[in-house]
């Protein structure tokens, strides 16, 4: 499919098949500015836009570039047909939303088509959940040209890759990778995927209450076991005792600092809604928490995984490389319906068909985390969270979920996790 990967750092691809590690500053007109993914407060670099290829940013999405017509391309293909003629065929309308694979709509792909300045832009949500929530990745493609230059009808090419799309008719569109048989994409309207996301709305069994922080931040919780559980991850800016937080954005600070602090994943405002980032120190302050509500210990996430993986089985999914047998069936439970990059089919991982994850409610989102460097990673393939008794001397300093596997790391003080609250006894 047209997915995209998520990387720690921005990636510049050139022309030339040079990569770049960086951090972008500046998309302009003419060139993109950046500075050294291993010298951020270092000078900054620039590059011209016509000798890029694509970006691939942090977060997971890309910026493609495809070479625009001078003017004088522009007339000299407008004087001479035989340069760029059009290809006889049916023209069908490629703009709109396209389903695929309606039979089994709920973890499948949603792109829409809509007209770029020179060329057309795929929008492509991996869900309902996702398209409903406007969390896309996007791709530029254009019309595909044959070996004389004449743009054909109704097919076009996915950037500069080997991936098509082909028009069958004006409602099935064929999304071809090189060597592979085509997959079928079925046009739909959004008042019928409003329908379908009522239909899944209408499935969820789950029941939630809801609790304010101190800010009047309202959160979901829910009851799993003997526990109740924040259903969604902290974003409080203010101990419960009304004293702010520091919000860090700096490296050189964070890496530094001896008290709590929060951010947001890549200092980016827009991530809020996923959950802050918080430091140890934070955590440790035992008043992070809304009143009547804490951290939860080692042995408390223990006990929700043990009742998980009581109520719902192992079945035959396990990590070959990990010694203890992790049943990952207790992160599927966990982990939300959206947003989780996709892992193998079948493997039985959080990224396997989302819609078999979160019947706990627990609604897991992959947020990443903030390394003890400032720099983040993560977003859209892991998550994590404190414990509130962290032993800095042990592997169990907060509860990790992957997209595709099972992994124990050590941490430090001045990294930045999630965090989810549990009720007082």
């Amino acid at each position: 499919m047209m997915t995209f990967f998520g990387y720690s750092q921005d990636v510049i691809t050139k022309k030339t098949g040079e990569d770049i590690k960086s951090k972008v500053i500046d998309v302009g007109l003419t060139e993109v500015k950046y500075k050294k993914f291993e010298n951020l407060n270092g000078p900054t670099y620039s590059v011209l836009k016509s000798d890029i290829l694509m970006i691939r940013y942090e977060n997971g999405t890309k910026d493609i570039f495809i070479e625009e017509k001078t003017k004088n391309d522009t007339r000299e293909s407008t004087a001479n047909t035989n340069t760029q003629s059009i290809k006889n065929g049916n023209s069908f309308n490629i703009l709109g939303i396209w389903l695929f694979n309606s039979e089994d709509y709920k973890n499948k792909v949603i792109i829409t088509i809509e007209k770029a300045e020179n060329s057309y832009l795929i929008k492509e949500s991996l869900s309902i959940l996702d398209y409903k929530n406007q969390r896309y990745n996007s791709i530029a493609i254009q019309n595909l040209k044959d070996s004389n230059n004449n743009i054909v009808l109704n097919k076009y090419k996915v950037s500069n890759t080997d991936q098509f799309l082909t028009l069958e008719n004006d409602s099935i569109l064929l999304f071809t990778v090189a060597g592979m048989p085509p997959i079928k994409f079925k046009r739909i309207d959004d008042s019928k995927i409003q329908s379908l996301y009522n239909e899944i709305e209408a499935s969820n069994i789950v029941t939630y209450q809801t609790v304010s922080d101190i800010e009047g931040n309202n959160y979901k919780t829910v009851v799993i076991g003997t526990q109740t559980w924040f259903a969604e991850n902290l974003k409080t800016t203010k101990y419960n005792d009304g004293f702010p937080i520091p919000n860090s954005s700096n490296n050189d600070e964070w890496k530094k600092l001896k008290v709590g602090a929060y951010c947001n994943f890549n200092n980016e405002e827009k991530y809020k809604p996923f959950g802050l980032l918080y430091n140890w120190y934070a955590v440790n302050s035992k008043i992070l928490c809304p009143i009547g509500w804490h951290v939860p210990s080692s042995s408390e996430w223990q006990t929700l995984k043990t009742y998980v993986q009581n109520s719902v089985g192992c079945s035959n999914h396990f990590n070959p490389d990990n010694p203890d047998n992790y049943c990952y069936n207790i992160d599927k439970a966990l982990a939300s319906n959206s947003s989780w990059f996709t892992a193998p089919e079948g493997s039985g991982y959080v990224g396997d068909n989302l819609y078999k994850n979160n019947s706990t409610g627990f609604s897991a989102l992959p947020v990443g985390t903030r390394q003890k460097d400032g720099t983040f990673l993560g977003l859209t393939s892991y998550c994590s969270w404190w414990h509130s008794d962290c032993n800095f001397n042990a592997l169990d300093y907060t509860e990790d979920i992957y997209y595709d596997r099972y992994r124990v790391r050590t941490y430090n003080k001045n990294e930045g996790h999630s965090v989810r609250c549990i009720k007082d006894n």
